[in-house]
């Protein structure tokens, strides 16, 4: 029974990113235009949120300042998929 509830576990938190994916799909189809590359840029911006969290983890500043490293990460994240996108 502890497997099971493991496995619920673990499909709710990583399908959390795929069906946020999927709903910014869904408001560009239904908007007209079709955009066949989100996973890619969802991996892109994951890429990038890490190498700048290792750069500021060896720097020091992230184990100082965790929630600002971390909300740094989602921007760059963000402004990478733009950028790739």
């Amino acid at each position: 029974m502890i497997i099971l509830a493991d496995i619920l576990n673990a499909t709710v938190l990583f399908a959390v990113p795929l069906i946020l994916v999927a709903l910014g799909g869904m408001f560009s189809e239904r908007s007209g235009i079709i955009n066949i590359a989100l996973e890619g840029i969802m991996i892109v911006g994951a890429l990038v949120s890490c190498l700048f969290l290792s750069a500021v983890d060896k720097s020091g500043f992230g184990p100082a300042n965790p929630q600002l490293s971390m909300l740094l990460a989602i921007l760059i994240a963000s402004v990478s998929g733009m950028v790739y996108s």
